[in-house]
């Protein structure tokens, strides 16, 4: 079942980070986790 999309959900995103690859194990949620917390480190989150 898709849950239906909510109108307005990422209206206050600017930008979206894609981190993909063709194989699992090769640490896409370790980047991911890595990226988001250097973005908070920075300020970079309101």
């Amino acid at each position: 079942m898709e849950a239906a999309a909510e109108p307005g959900n990422l209206a206050g995103v600017r930008h979206i980070i894609l981190v993909l690859s063709g194989k699992g194990g090769v640490g896409k949620s370790t980047i991911s986790t890595e990226l988001a917390l250097a973005l908070r480190h920075a300020g970079k989150k309101r």
